[in-house]
């Protein structure tokens, strides 16, 4: 079995919940290659207007693609098209964008009007898109 795993960053998140992880599968099921990264290969466009992205086909040959904290519109995209060709997704969640309080650094990234096509509205449409969600409580189960 072939898996990708898109990390969401470099730090503690993406090492505790995407890295580690992988190692661990990897050290004890030989037969599944794990391999962690910031980006897929895909064929893509972008609308001119809306700035979307777009993807046509995912060039990873893989089984199974996780994505981490999965904020960007081009996830929703990618993960629709991996699951006509066959490959197998799931979205990793470990923290509830949606009642993110005003007072947090991470509340201003997540907002629609701030960025329309990085924040916590994308998040919840590709989380539906996904064949699984995993989360590190059963009140993120909501996204799904």
């Amino acid at each position: 079995m072939r898996v990708l795993i898109l990390r969401a960053d470099a730090g503690g998140c993406a090492f505790y919940r995407a890295q580690e992880p992988a190692r661990v599968v990897s050290e004890q099921f030989s037969e599944i290659d794990i391999r962690v990264a910031t980006e897929a290969a895909v064929e893509a466009s972008q609308d001119r207007t809306s700035h979307l992205t777009t993807v046509h086909e995912v060039k990873e040959d893989v089984d199974l693609i996780i994505v981490q904290r999965p904020l960007n519109h081009a996830f929703a995209s990618m993960l629709e098209q991996a699951r006509k060709q066959g490959i197998a997704t799931v979205v990793e969640l470990d923290d509830d964008f949606s009642s993110i309080h005003p007072s947090n650094l991470a509340y201003a990234a997540v907002q629609p009007e701030k960025d329309p096509g990085n924040n916590k509205l994308w998040l919840a449409r590709t989380a539906g898109e996904a064949d699984l969600l995993t989360c590190t409580t059963e009140e993120l189960g909501k996204y799904n």
